[in-house]
């Protein structure tokens, strides 16, 4: 089984990696689903380990996270 909670897609783009890593944080932490102790977690990563395990030059993109907003 394969429960992903958390998950975006990257593809090639034109953003840098810091960004993205905002990006991507920033949609997880809007999710309805995470839970307080979940965005105290979010919030103590730094942004320097995240962008660091992250390629250059993408694009983020959350379709699954976009359908829940318009909910």
């Amino acid at each position: 089984f394969s429960f992903e909670r958390y998950k975006v897609k990257l593809t090639p783009g034109t953003q840098k990696k810091g960004k993205a890593a905002k990006i991507a944080l920033h949609n997880f932490m809007q999710s309805k689903e995470a839970s307080a102790r979940e965005k105290d977690l979010f919030r103590s990563v730094k942004d320097t380990d995240l962008s660091r395990n992250i390629p250059g030059k993408v694009k983020v993109s959350a379709p699954h996270l976009l359908n829940r907003k318009k909910k």
